[in-house]
C-alpha cells in the first residue's frame, strides 16, 4: 500500500457540532453524521433544507473552518 489513510469523519463530526453551538444552531453528532459525502454548495444546500432558510449557513461554515484547523493540524511534536 502506498500512502496514508486517515479517518477525517470523527474530526468533523466534531467541528460541525462544535461550530453549531458557536452560531446558537446545535446540530447533533447524529445529525452531522448523516451529511457524510456530501461536500461544498450541496452540503450547504441539505443544512438548510433541513433547518430552514434562515439558519446561518455562512458563519456556520466559516465555524467549521476555524474549528477544523485545530483538530487537524499535525502536531509538530511528532515531526522530524
Amino acid at each position: 500500500m502506498d500512502g496514508l489513510l486517515i479517518d477525517t469523519i470523527p474530526a468533523y463530526v466534531s467541528a460541525m457540532v462544535q461550530a453549531g453551538h458557536d452560531v446558537e444552531h446545535p446540530l447533533s453528532g447524529d445529525y452531522v453524521l448523516s451529511l457524510a459525502g456530501l461536500l461544498g454548495a450541496e452540503l450547504e444546500a441539505q443544512i438548510k433544507a433541513d433547518h430552514g432558510a434562515t439558519f446561518p449557513i455562512e458563519p456556520y461554515m466559516a465555524a467549521v473552518v476555524a474549528r477544523l484547523g485545530p483538530i487537524l493540524k499535525p502536531d509538530a511534536r511528532l515531526g522530524a
